[in-house]
């Protein structure tokens, strides 16, 4: 199942919006059709109710500046994020100051795969993404590979490659969901710019990102907005590639490069969570840090109790 790219969607509109009767109810519609993002506000006497809807299958982040609020009042915390998940989504409401005047509110919107305003824990345990027993080698990750062309600002990144089997287990590092999968692989091409590339990428619950390069879904099939839990394996590596390349990272506000981050994964033969190259690390995914974004329910279904 070939999706575009999620890492390099980013839409700017720009809206001169205007109240055309304060007292008769209207909507408006902006469409962002690359991104299935409708935006839409409704008037109604003296307020102003905006909302969102998102056709995709997968939740995406929306960023609404507004260049002017005149005669309305608008108390949201600024700049104003949003996840909006698949569905309708209800935003916030202008309320009108003055009944005598047309409000007025121009503004912008741009609509992100990840949160640009993550509040990230630099301290939180990743799992290494392979099976709990099996060994996991860290490479050196070499940045003029094909599948990370699509990464703008590569040079800047943090990437963690590790040594791999094609049909390999790939497991989870952190809770997610399903936003990206894509695959161009060329039958019978083992090496060169035409043998194409495979990555699933999953967006984790502080709005980070998680892209596995070289992991496709063709022996285990996945569906966008599928929750995948920390040490599930919901991939394995492609026929073609001999390591799995792992990034995590989120967008950058009114940019189109990402933050990249370098997450500490739990290492249970190590004295830290640093990962050395060329060594050889037991995977172990303990219940604790499995269960750190679980919910009841999800836990009682991790111990077998549902």
């Amino acid at each position: 199942m070939a999706q575009r790219f999620v890492l390099i969607v980013l839409l700017l509109f720009s809206i001169e919006t205007f109240a055309q009767n304060q007292y008769l109810p209207e909507i408006n519609f902006i469409e962002a059709e690359k991104v299935q993002i409708r935006l839409s506000y409704n008037q109604n006497r003296n307020s102003t109710f905006f909302s969102a809807y998102n056709q995709a299958e997968y939740p995406v982040f929306i960023h609404i500046n507004f260049k002017e609020v005149s005669r309305l009042s608008f108390f949201e915390k600024q700049p104003y994020v949003k996840k909006i998940p698949p569905g309708f989504t209800d935003l916030f409401v202008l309320e009108q100051s003055h009944e005598r005047n047309l409000p007025r509110f121009p503004f912008e919107f741009k609509v992100y795969p990840s949160n640009p305003l993550a509040d990230v824990n630099l301290d939180f345990p990743y799992l290494l993404p392979f099976c709990e027993g099996e060994s996991a080698v860290p490479q050196k990750v070499d940045t003029s590979d094909q599948a990370l062309s699509v990464i703008p600002n590569k040079e800047d990144g943090f990437f963690y490659a590790f040594r791999a089997v094609p049909g390999q287990g790939i497991c989870a590092a952190r809770k997610g969901v399903v936003v990206d999968i894509f695959s161009n692989l060329k039958d019978g091409a083992k090496d060169g710019p035409e043998k194409g590339y495979s990555y699933v990428t999953l967006l984790h619950e502080d709005g980070t990102l998680a892209t596995y390069f070289n992991a496709t879904s063709d022996k285990k099939p996945l569906k966008l907005n599928q929750t995948i839990y920390p040490g599930e394996v919901f991939s394995c590596l492609d026929s073609i590639s001999d390591e799995l390349i792992v990034a995590v990272y989120y967008n950058r506000l009114f940019s189109s490069d990402y933050i990249f981050l370098s997450p500490k994964f739990h290492l249970s033969n190590a004295d830290s969570h640093s990962l050395k190259i060329n060594t050889e690390y037991t995977v172990a995914h303990p219940k604790e840090i499995r269960e750190l974004e679980m919910t009841k329910k999800e836990k009682k279904k991790l111990n077998g109790k549902a």
